[in-house]
């Protein structure tokens, strides 16, 4: 019950954010990178790891908000993980943002995999998202 409501809290708290920013004017973008940059550190334990741990823990971040793990693969060069469930309309309604607004904040691990010298890469294709890391 305590991991339900956590995952409701972080996930309301990361759309309120979102929202925030776009009724004052702010870019999504800049926070995503911001959020990114200030996130990089706590992934130095993952600087000289395969990509497959790298992305298993990027996918696990968007689980913890409401993504439902869909696939993952990976080789020794890239690792792939398919995501749904984030946004909802609920969601998008919610924060008052589109969801093309919502997915700018997706690019928050491109300084993260600056980080640990890495290539990362998201598309969006209807309600999956795929993420991928590669050496």
């Amino acid at each position: 019950m305590i991991s339900k409501q956590s995952k409701i809290n972080a996930k309301g708290f990361m759309f309120l954010a979102i929202g925030y920013l776009k009724e004052q004017g702010i870019s999504i973008d800049n926070f995503a990178a911001y959020v990114g940059d200030k996130f990089s550190q706590g992934w130095e334990g993952l600087k000289e790891k395969p990509v497959k741990e790298i992305a298993s823990a990027a996918a696990l971040n968007w689980v913890s908000v409401g993504c439902e793990l869909i696939s993952f693969s990976s080789d020794e060069k890239e690792a792939i993980a398919v995501l749904s469930g984030v946004p909802s309309t609920d969601d998008l309604t919610f924060a008052g943002l589109t969801l093309t607004e919502f997915d700018n904040y997706w690019d928050l691990f491109h300084p993260i995999a600056k980080f640990l010298g890495v290539t990362y890469k998201w598309n969006r294709q209807d309600d999956k998202v795929t993420i991928s890391f590669s050496r």
